[in-house]
């Protein structure tokens, strides 16, 4: 069988997302992927930080980011360590509108110790043969703090330095960025 889906965790959060994905898409089957609070913070701090976004220490961000929250909700576009965490408040807006048997809920921990079964399982929801076997080589989003902060700011994605990529062969910009 094959299957097409499309992926965000916006969706989640999004207030709005459970009820236009109910009207697109009624029959659709929802899976979840849920990370630790604390460590999903945290890599939200180290994400903003690796594009030049977060210059407070973690605790600071964390405090500030209340400041932000407008009826409950943070908006798009702020940057968000703690608000997407609540978990309990996103879900429920999607039993709202669709049952229990359309959505699968895993926990990342369990999808990092045993990626292999979780995919068996999602396969298994979805409808996908279950003696497909998926590369899972790639890491995506992978995130760190950057070694050297300079090097950082000069290299990360902006118009001069796709200019400066441009300029230089593969060969050799692509180990300083790299690095």
């Amino acid at each position: 069988t094959v299957a097409t889906g499309e992926a965000s965790p916006i969706y989640l959060w999004h207030p709005s997302a459970p009820l236009n994905i109910s009207k697109l898409i009624p029959d659709v089957k929802l899976i979840a992927i849920l990370r630790n609070p604390g460590e999903r913070a945290c890599s939200a701090y180290m994400h903003y930080v690796s594009i030049g976004m977060g210059k407070r220490k973690f605790e600071q961000a964390i405090q500030e980011e209340s400041q932000h929250k407008i009826n409950g909700q943070w908006p798009l576009g702020t940057m968000t360590y703690v608000g997407l965490g609540f978990y309990f408040q996103q879900l429920t807006r999607y039993f709202d509108y669709f049952s229990r048997n359309q959505m699968h809920i895993f926990l990342y921990d369990d999808f990092h110790a045993d990626s292999g079964r979780v995919m068996k399982d999602i396969f298994s929801f979805i409808g996908v043969q279950e003696s497909f076997v998926p590369d899972m080589r790639d890491h995506h989003n992978s995130s760190g703090m950057p070694k050297n902060r300079f090097v950082h700011f000069i290299l990360k994605p902006r118009q001069l330095t796709k200019k400066f990529r441009m300029l230089l062969p593969k060969k050799i910009h692509e180990p300083l960025f790299k690095m």
